[in-house]
């Protein structure tokens, strides 16, 4: 599936949500916005939304949207929807434009090959008590652009390396008593002979 016809798919799911034939949706309200209500995470860590709602006191169905792309991108849809009665909150993601934190998640890799360039992965998953892995986020370098995508730099076989591997951001709210762990794999190339 191209990355246009998901986009499509992904706008009509949305008219379809937001033309719903609930009759609440066929009304139009006037709509009340609030910015930069904060949501205080378990670690402390402060997120911020914009909401769109009607406004009125009656009940309404949620739209919730996370996204690392500025959540003022959003006004507009959150405002139409609003109109057509639906609550929007639109939330920037940990560490991104309003939101406190850190973003995205970066896993620091000791590491060594034994050839001049190595595809290094990492992931962060989710153990649950009963062995039940999930995997939350992961990400990959590639060693020779470990420091710059413009000036790519071989390694020298058998040194010791610290790697970045940008694991971008999961949208996960986690129990204090959850156990996270993370794994790596590499895959070498080109071989220890160069080619």
């Amino acid at each position: 599936m191209s990355v246009d016809h998901l986009r499509h798919v992904l706008m009509v799911a949305i008219a379809i949500a937001v033309s719903s034939t609930n009759s609440r949706a066929q009304e139009t309200y006037p709509v009340t916005t609030e910015h930069a209500i904060e949501a205080t995470m378990r670690d402390g860590t402060i997120l911020r939304a914009d909401v769109y709602r009607p406004k009125t006191e009656d009940k309404f169905p949620v739209l919730l949207e996370r996204t690392p792309y500025d959540k003022r991108q959003s006004a507009g849809f959150g405002l139409k929807a609003a109109a057509r009665g639906y609550v929007v909150v639109v939330q920037d993601v940990r560490g991104r434009y309003t939101s406190d934190g850190e973003y995205p998640v970066k896993l620091d890799l000791y590491a060594s090959s034994s050839a001049v360039d190595t595809d290094f992965t990492a992931k962060l998953v989710d153990v649950a008590p009963d062995g039940f892995v999930q995997n939350l986020t992961e990400g990959i370098v590639r060693a020779r652009y470990r420091d710059s995508q413009e000036q790519p730099t071989f390694l020298n076989p058998g040194q010791t390396y610290k790697l970045g591997i940008d694991a971008w951001a999961p949208a996960m709210c986690s129990a204090k008593a959850t156990v996270f762990a993370s794994s790596s794999a590499a895959a070498t190339f080109p071989d220890s002979t160069g080619t």
